[in-house]
């Protein structure tokens, strides 16, 4: 009976202290936001410090638990999806107003890539069953979206750079054909 009242004690504990914590943490925010924008009259951009303050460590959280504890299901992965995107949103964010990069939105689209890769690491980490499905799903979207943003920064021509969704269809089949393979083992 003491263990259980001990456990209940220590959940109690870790909560006050986390409450407590993250109260500091939004008062400091608040702190130099205000401290800063004072001392630069910026305010036009010192609202970021209080957004990316928050956005940032709410994702790199929701990323971060879903590697905590045995589950593992759509909640850690979708956490995984979102904790991305809110930190793509933060640096978006940052090279839209303050560095005034006029073509930042591509940030969004990496973001995306970003995310399906730590999704599709997590899945391969956790040695998920889905993981060769996930894989077969991932490889054409990340391609195509590869594609987009090569041919739109010039990087990769138009033609014949649609060959590269071509080539991940090709990819997605003989990770089909091996996963077929090995699970008859």
């Amino acid at each position: 009976m003491s263990d259980l009242n001990n456990n209940v004690n220590n959940k109690g504990r870790s909560l006050k202290i986390g409450f407590l914590g993250t109260v500091g943490y939004i008062l400091l925010l608040v702190f130099v936001y205000l401290a800063v924008s004072f001392l630069t009259s910026a305010w036009g951009w010192t609202w970021l410090l209080l957004v990316g303050g928050l956005l940032v460590p709410a994702g790199l959280l929701m990323i971060l638990s879903a590697f905590r504890g045995t589950k593992s299901g759509v909640l850690q992965r979708a956490g995984i999806f979102f904790g991305v995107m809110l930190i793509v949103t933060v640096l978006f964010l940052f090279m839209q107003i303050i560095l005034g990069v006029s073509k930042s939105w591509v940030l969004f689209l990496l973001g995306i890539v970003a995310a399906l890769l730590a999704d599709a690491g997590y899945a391969t980490a956790r040695k998920e069953k889905v993981s060769y499905a996930t894989y077969a799903a991932y490889i054409p979207i990340i391609s195509t979206l590869i594609y987009v943003i090569g041919g739109l920064a010039r990087v990769i021509p138009w033609h014949p750079g649609w060959m590269l969704i071509l080539a991940s269809i090709i990819v997605d089949i003989f990770i089909l054909l091996f996963s077929v393979i090995t699970s008859k083992k």
